[in-house]
């Protein structure tokens, strides 16, 4: 976290939002995170105005705003249509929370995601994410952006016991690249959250229910299992003094773990892993 914090105070970012309100609350958090140069853009113009004036290293860019929004834009900057770098990292926020929200962000080229109401936490975990550990830029006929896998770390045991040898998926659809953004926000959350900490566990509940709902629409059975086994541990244990953020971090990280694999056999074998860790909680839990 220090590493990241000392490269974001050398960053210039801009906030484009057509809300001043918004524009302020955001730009206030992540001066407060330690952001060196914090710029306001109220709309696509404007932000062209600012990159031919200074570089620009990152962008926070709300999904509604009239004339051009956000999935347009991010369209637009990664077609090399506007002054701004073609790679430059954007980190898309919306109040649609959705999986197809999330795939429609993901096929822009938008880096990371953010769902409000947000937490400064969350956003300094997307921040870092581009910040420290960016994904490859891809450079394709049909999609210019970083690239849509993600690689999310898992405790060494457990990924020893559920993926050694396992076969890889080939690219995943859009509605699994969606999901794991999904996941990828639920891990992020639960790295902060603590018992008793109820705002951003009910966020945790409204996520885990809403890819519970996506993959019950498309995924196979055993991601389904998967992900009804998240969903029990937080209806179980809610926001009381057993709530353990590590479990559903890990679980999460499970389950997009999952979604890369192709044989039938290894993902009930990794669904079956995470449903027992989670058995093992919920019996402590209630103890």
């Amino acid at each position: 976290m220090a590493d990241f914090l000392d490269q974001l105070r050398r960053l210039s970012l801009v906030v484009v939002d057509d809300n001043a309100t918004h524009r302020l609350i955001a730009a206030e958090a992540l001066r407060g995170l330690g952001a060196g140069r914090v710029h306001h853009a109220e709309n696509a113009a404007a932000l062209f105005d600012v990159a031919r004036a200074a570089p620009i290293d990152l962008l926070l860019c709300d999904w509604q705003m009239r004339d051009v929004d956000g999935i347009t834009l991010t369209r637009q900057i990664r077609a090399g249509e506007t002054p701004l770098p073609r790679d430059i990292p954007v980190v898309m926020v919306t109040s649609q929370s959705t999986a197809g929200a999330v795939a429609r962000a993901v096929q822009a080229g938008a880096d990371e995601f953010v769902a409000k109401p947000y937490a400064v936490a969350t956003l300094a975990a997307r921040f870092e994410a581009v910040v420290m550990n960016r994904r490859p830029f891809i450079r394709a006929a049909a999609y210019v952006g970083p690239c849509r896998r993600r690689r999310e770390s898992l405790e060494p045991t457990l990924r020893r016991r559920l993926f050694d040898d396992a076969p890889q998926a080939p690219a995943t659809a859009p509605w699994a690249q969606a999901l794991e953004a999904t996941l990828v926000e639920v891990r992020s959350l639960a790295r902060t959250a603590v018992a008793r900490d109820r705002a951003t566990i009910r966020r945790l509940h409204t996520l885990i229910h809403g890819a519970g709902a996506d993959a019950r629409a498309h995924a196979d059975p055993a991601t389904r299992a998967a992900l009804e086994g998240l969903r029990h541990y937080i209806d179980g244990v809610g926001a009381s003094a057993a709530f353990e953020g590590k479990v559903i971090e890990t679980h999460a990280a499970g389950v997009i773990e999952m979604l890369r694999h192709a044989d039938a056999a290894t993902r009930a074998r990794m669904a079956e892993a995470l449903g027992h860790m989670v058995r093992k909680r919920l019996v402590r839990a209630a103890s």
